[in-house]
């Protein structure tokens, strides 16, 4: 069985509840003893890590037999941990160990190589400060100079191990110092020739491809040809001794659990079903659905991050972790949930701007099936979001790097963040978003559809408030607003068109009653000189002529209003039973698909709605305006006046739906109260007394 096969053996399967044993007579209960879970951090020498024994096993007798070997996880999975807590207590007896050390830190004034300048700093800080050499001194030696040089307890084992821990920083760290690298691996591979000194490398499984093949070098030939040498090709055994940790099991994690919590004072009866939660994940079926299974998984991290948060909300004289301190105090989504928020916080220095970059980038790593999705890594940024911030991200383990088709790709470092990040993403847009950058991330979701643009008095609201808040708005929401300003410049041409239209149409209504005025004056002339009858026939003629215009004038207006009252009624009766209501409706739509939004219960439809009140138009003239209330919180304003189109007054709005209760009110130019109409059933007008189209419900 190879390193790889004994790095990958099958979790041990969880076993029955743990049962609590019940205090006997006048007992008192063990005092806590202190928060035994450690949060997200590694663990340190002195503290007892558990799950890992046969890792730390296995791998010490590895490194007895194969010397160097190279230590490889998924990022999270606890190498650091298992070096320091796991496998040093145990090889304190066998080796003089020299670290951990990185390779990590800035050039130093002096420094011959960076690289080996900053191994050097690192073992150092293990010698007695009495007895340590000045930086100065360490940073021009070389790694064999040091180990020579570097004062050793007179007891000490013979045999020296060297421990470098997050390897990976030789490839990341000043990726264009080529000739550094080469120079660092040439110095250790020179250092670990000798049979007296063994060495643990651990890094990150997503870089060893890079090792291999990456950090690349051009040579000469004898016969003048070139050829890559891998700077793994510098070192003895090539780093073909390797180990594999994986993450915690669910044997592994039930007693990373259980175990920590009997040291602090307290029985876990509830560990199963807290292993069986932070193991869960989403798996696609073959129909494309999505369902939660649990999986083979823990991790650790998530783990140390749930447990700590329970332990210091439950009762201090609450001795056993059951279902309902699960269900109280240790709810997985709102434990992970606290973590991303305080760990995005610190990423983003507590900046709002870089913060909102950073939550939107997560975005990204979450499909709209609600399943992981991946961002390729690029030059500088990646998704938009700088490198450097999502390396930070990275060491918060709330994200992980994928090798694949010989690319990098980052995701979510586990399914089981997928709800708490995107809740608290929604929380914490709701609460530093104004109205405008929320309108507008709709909108740009949606596919930028004109239906969404503000108009009017919600224009004029949102264009106050981003005039004094131009620095915290992104390229897409001056796009936005810039819009719809472009959508209301046309309306307000429009509407200056209808109006120029109603003129003409007044100056026709008032030419048809002057010309009714007329032929009473010339009737009654009629009447008047009778025995002029030649003259009189004339005028009659022309009387009539001017009556039939009027009559049409008066047909056309009865014909655009929808009704059919005489003129006796159009003219004298009273003014709110001639007002008629009309409605239509149409779905709005993005690249041919509708648009939706779930709403409680049902997934509805985005429609575009118009309302239409008409007047005759002889009677046009005594309305000033239409006043109109949706008492709806779904629509605002809930109060606006209609505008004046063709057919009378206009109300157009965007809604998830219809209303069964629109009020209208009509103010007249005799400045009377104004005249409130019945209500208005649009969904019955629109035919939707039985449903609305569209709306599927759960």
């Amino acid at each position: 069985m190879n390193g790889s096969e004994r790095g990958n053996l099958t979790p041990v399967p969880l076993r029955g509840n743990l049962t609590p044993v019940p205090l006997r007579g006048n007992l008192t209960p063990v005092p806590l003893r202190g928060n035994p879970f450690i949060g997200p951090r590694p663990f340190v020498p002195g503290e007892k890590l558990y799950g890992r024994d046969r890792e730390i096993a296995e791998l010490i007798d590895r490194l007895h037999s194969e010397r160097i070997i190279l230590l490889h996880s998924p990022s999270g999975a606890g190498k650091s941990s298992l070096m320091q807590a796991g496998l040093l207590p145990e090889l304190k007896g066998s080796f003089d160990i020299w670290g951990p050390t990185r390779v990590n830190q800035e050039p130093t004034p002096g420094a011959v190589n960076r690289y080996v300048a900053s191994a050097n700093l690192g073992f150092e800080e293990a010698v007695p400060e009495r007895l340590r050499r000045p930086s100065e001194t360490l940073v021009e030696q070389t790694l064999p100079e040091y180990f020579a040089g570097r004062p050793r307890r007179k007891r000490a084992p013979r045999n020296v191990l060297l421990i470098f821990d997050q390897f990976e920083e030789v490839l990341t760290v000043d990726p264009l110092a080529v000739a550094a690298k080469r120079d660092f691996f040439d110095q250790l591979g020179q250092l670990l020739h000798s049979p007296r000194i063994w060495a643990l490398f651990a890094m990150r499984e997503d870089y060893l491809a890079q090792l291999e093949g990456g950090g690349l070098e051009l040579v000469e030939d004898k016969g003048g040809r070139q050829a890559t040498l891998p700077l793994a090709r510098r070192v003895p055994t090539h780093f073909k001794n390797r180990f594999r940790i994986d993450l915690l099991g669910l044997g592994s994690a039930r007693e990373a659990m259980v175990e920590p919590a009997r040291t602090g004072g307290r029985d876990f009866p509830a560990v199963d079903r807290l292993v069986r939660d932070l193991a869960t994940m989403k798996v696609q079926q073959p129909d494309g659905h999505v369902r939660p299974q649990t999986g083979l998984y823990v991790e650790p991290v998530q783990l140390q991050v749930v447990c700590r948060r329970l332990w210091d909300a439950m009762p201090a004289d609450d001795l056993s972790i059951d279902a309902q301190d699960l269900d109280r105090f240790g709810k997985v989504d709102q434990a992970l949930g606290a973590y991303y928020d305080e760990s995005v916080s610190d990423v983003a220095g507590r900046r709002d701007g870089v913060e909102r970059d950073v939550r939107e980038w997560f975005d990204q790593l979450i499909t709209g099936g609600g399943i992981r999705g991946q961002v390729p890594m690029e030059a500088e940024a990646s998704g938009g979001l700088a490198n450097d911030l999502i390396d930070r991200l990275r060491n918060t383990h709330l994200v992980r790097a994928e090798k694949r088709a010989g690319a990098t790709w980052f995701e979510l470092a586990h399914d089981r963040l997928i709800e708490p990040v995107r809740t608290r993403n929604d929380r914490w847009f709701e609460d530093h978003l104004g109205e405008v950058q929320k309108r507008a991330a709709l909108w740009d979701r949606e596919g930028r559809p004109a239906g969404l643009l503000m108009r009017g008095e919600e224009l004029a609201e949102g264009e106050h408030w981003a005039a004094g808040n131009q620095t915290g708005l992104t390229d897409m929401e001056q796009r936005f607003l810039a819009d719809c300003r472009e959508a209301q410049d046309a309306t307000l041409k429009e509407e200056q068109q209808a109006r120029r239209i109603r003129k003409w149409a007044k100056a026709a209504m008032v030419a048809g009653a002057l010309a009714l005025l007329a032929s009473v004056v010339a009737g009654l002339k009629w009447r008047e000189a009778e025995q002029r009858r030649t003259e009189a026939e004339d005028q009659r003629t022309e009387a009539e002529d001017q009556r039939k215009k009027i009559a049409e004038l008066i047909l056309e207006a009865n014909r655009q209003s929808g009704r059919a009252q005489d003129l006796e009624q159009i003219l004298e009766g009273p003014l709110e039973e001639l007002v008629t209501v009309r409605a239509r409706a149409e779905p709005l739509e993005r690249n041919g698909q509708p648009i939706t939004q779930r709403i409680g219960g049902a997934k509805m439809r985005l429609w575009a709605i118009t309302l239409w009140i008409d007047v005759p138009d002889i009677r046009k003239a005594e309305i000033e305006a239409v006043d109109y209330k949706f008492p709806n919180p779904t629509y605002r304003p809930q109060s606006k006046t209609g505008e004046e189109s063709d057919s009378g007054f206009a109300i157009t709005y965007t809604g998830w739906g219809c209303l069964d209760n629109v009020e209208l009110w009509i103010r007249t130019t005799a400045k009377e109260p104004p005249l409130r109409t019945n209500v208005f059933d649009q969904c019955e007008a629109l035919g939707w007394s039985e449903g609305i189209p569209g709306t599927t419900f759960e």
